[in-house]
This record gives structure tokens, C-alpha cells and sequence, in this order.
């Protein structure tokens, strides 16, 4: 065993590091990119970020030859989202960030729920403060989240969360935490908007 494949901690040598891929990986088709949304549970039997054995099994199946995946949507509310944050599970996540960043795999904070958009001080409050405060206790950029992506979905129930008030008020969200953060923002992609009728919902913000 190579002092390089040991994780080095004030307390001196513990578990295995994660070893970066050598080789970044590379989407199939001739894409430019390609991403995967990692949903992280409260369940250890099921969460990808739980050992160091089970970060390096996402970190190579990445590069496996049908998957070629540089983009991934982490999901990280178990992690760091209000108060489940710690300093153990924010190490964890961290460590993850950096390996998948030294493998050439750009890595975005992803959570979402159906009323984040009309309850938006909840979302600064448990979702972008703690985003914010990870990346600003990383020393190093591969330490950093590259941006958000918000999984929603409050179309899927139209009665309770109708469009034309949550797809503005949701825009109002995404254009608030770009300029508080300076991160890229996304949505997942909204396609439950439209129906088999070939018809879907329509929306006005900002006069547009």
C-alpha cells in the first residue's frame, strides 16, 4: 500500500481516499456532455456517498465505455440541506466534489421539491446558504459545486401548484439565487408542462 492511496487527517491515517480517473470521461455520440442525476438517501444501503468504497463505484462508473458521464446533478439535501448539514457529511460530500472534479466531471448542487417556488425564503434558508457555505469553506475550486439545478416539478400537481403563478414566481427564484450566488442555475427539464394533446400551458413573465 502506497502512502499516496491513504487519507491523511489530524488524526493521523484512516480510511482509503478516492482515486481520481485518470482518463476524464467521455460522453458517447460525439456529445459534448453528458449528465446523470445522483439522488442521495437517508438510507446508508443506498447512498452512493456512504464509504469510500461506494463514492470510487460512481467515480468509475462514469468512465464505463456505454456511460461516459462528465456531468452530474448531486443530489444533497441529506448531506448539507438544513439541518441535516454536519461537519462529517459535508467532509464526505466534499470529498466526492473533488475526485469527481479531478476526474474531469463537472459536479452541480440538485434538490427541489414542489412548493420551492412559492416558498423561497425557506429555499435561501436551507438550500443556498448552505451551498453557499460549502463552497466557501473549500481552500480550492475543486472543492466547489459548479452551480443548482432545481428539480420542481410542482406541474404535477396543477391544482395545488397551477403554472401561471408558480412558473413566475419559480423564474423569480432562479434569476434571485444566480445573482446572490454567481452560480449557473437550472431547472430539470419541464416537459409535464405539455400533453398528449399536443397543447400545453402558457405563461407571461415580465411582459413576455
Amino acid at each position: 500500500m502506497l502512502i499516496s492511496d491513504l487519507k491523511i487527517s489530524k488524526k493521523g491515517i484512516n480510511t482509503m481516499a478516492v482515486t481520481p480517473l485518470t482518463n476524464r470521461p467521455v460522453p458517447p455520440n460525439g456529445d459534448a456532455s453528458r449528465a446523470m442525476f445522483v439522488w442521495v438517501t437517508s438510507s446508508p444501503s443506498q447512498d452512493p456517498l456512504d464509504t469510500d468504497t461506494d463514492q470510487q463505484n460512481l467515480i468509475n462508473f462514469l468512465d464505463d465505455a456505454n456511460v461516459g458521464c462528465n456531468v452530474i446533478f448531486l443530489g444533497i439535501y441529506q448531506y448539507l440541506g438544513g439541518a441535516n448539514w454536519t461537519n462529517a457529511k459535508r467532509d464526505k460530500m466534499r470529498q466526492f466534489v473533488e475526485a469527481a472534479h479531478q476526474s474531469g466531471v463537472k459536479v452541480y448542487a440538485l434538490a427541489g421539491n414542489v412548493d420551492w417556488a412559492v416558498n423561497q425564503a425557506w429555499v435561501t434558508k436551507n438550500i443556498i446558504n448552505p451551498v453557499m457555505a460549502f463552497n466557501a469553506q473549500s481552500s480550492t475550486a475543486s472543492g466547489k459545486f459548479d452551480g443548482i439545478i432545481f428539480d420542481v416539478e410542482y406541474w404535477t400537481d396543477p391544482t395545488n401548484y397551477p403554472a401561471d403563478t408558480n412558473l413566475p414566481k419559480f423564474c423569480d427564484l432562479a434569476k434571485a439565487v444566480k445573482k446572490r450566488t454567481n452560480l449557473e442555475v437550472g431547472c430539470f427539464s419541464a416537459f409535464y408542462l405539455k400533453d398528449n394533446s399536443g397543447s400545453r400551458a402558457s405563461l407571461a413573465y415580465n411582459g413576455k
